[in-house]
């Protein structure tokens, strides 16, 4: 058996119809929702969504604020930080040479 995830990437569509950037909202732990699975709420208290173990979300009403559409794509985030990629410092392509003087 997994760890629960503390923390999930929650990405929602934009506008209908167009090419509306996407919106990411991160949310964290925070108990246990109605129907017995993880509860996450972002920082604000906006977004309040239960997640099952299979990633699937469910948002629960958090009043009258507006929520935003359901998320298109649901994604655990690891407490533990990413191994940086090392920058390249020299190009394999061959570049201008020097003029000849």
């Amino acid at each position: 058996m997994h760890a629960r995830p503390s923390r999930w990437l929650l990405t929602f569509p934009g506008s209908p119809g167009c090419h509306a950037e996407q919106h990411c909202i991160v949310v964290s732990l925070t108990g246990t929702g109605p129907a017995g699975h993880p509860l996450y709420s972002d920082a604000t208290g906006t977004v309040l969504a239960e997640i099952t173990t299979q990633g699937h979300v469910h948002l629960l009403d958090t009043g009258p604020q507006t929520l935003p559409r359901t998320p298109v794509h649901a994604q655990p985030l690891t407490d533990t930080p990413a191994i940086p990629t090392p920058l390249r410092t020299h190009s394999t392509r061959p570049g201008p040479r020097p003029a000849r003087t």
